[in-house]
């Protein structure tokens, strides 16, 4: 039985109301090219490591939404966009390859590709083992793996015609 868009919505307004008793601000959208689908959009500020260098803030998107499976379970997805910007329309082998390495050894995160061919970093919460602590503690794993990766998958999206030549 497929979830109306008030059933969603109160799903996001449970989650935010988590997000903002710990002060983080969110705001729920209506997602303009799927009338069915509602978003919370969460504002990031990051301290990411940088090889060689002092943590540099980066601002990200965290982005909650309500999802039902074909079997009619219901999850949060929590989706940190973009991870990256900029594989484009055909990833290149080596990020493929890495991609798929890391979604097999990753046990609760993935790697996906958006439409624009953005790399986003999700994690799923069935809907009913969604709590406080389990939602802080998946932002936190989403934020420690975006700190670990961000530099190294960054590096296999720039376009070959952005690297220096010889």
């Amino acid at each position: 039985m497929s979830q109306s868009l008030s059933q969603r919505r109160k799903l996001c307004e449970r989650v935010a109301a988590y997000f903002e008793a710990s002060g983080q601000p969110c705001e729920i959208v209506e997602d303009e090219e799927n009338p069915d689908m509602v978003v919370l959009e969460c504002p990031l500020a990051i301290n990411l490591d940088v090889e060689g260098g002092s943590p540099e803030v980066t601002e990200f998107t965290l982005n909650v939404m309500p999802l039902e499976d074909s079997f009619g379970d219901m999850y949060v997805r929590l989706v940190i966009l973009p991870f990256a910007d900029g594989a484009g329309d055909e990833p290149g082998d080596e990020l493929s390859r890495e991609l798929a390495r890391l979604n097999h050894d990753m046990p609760q995160l993935k790697f996906a590709l958006d439409d624009a061919g953005d790399l986003e970093l999700l994690t799923d919460i069935p809907a009913t083992q969604l709590n406080e602590e389990g939602l802080q503690s998946a932002v936190k794993v989403l934020v420690d793996y975006l700190n670990h990766y961000y530099e190294p998958l960054s590096s296999l999206l720039t376009p070959a015609s952005d690297t220096p030549s010889e």
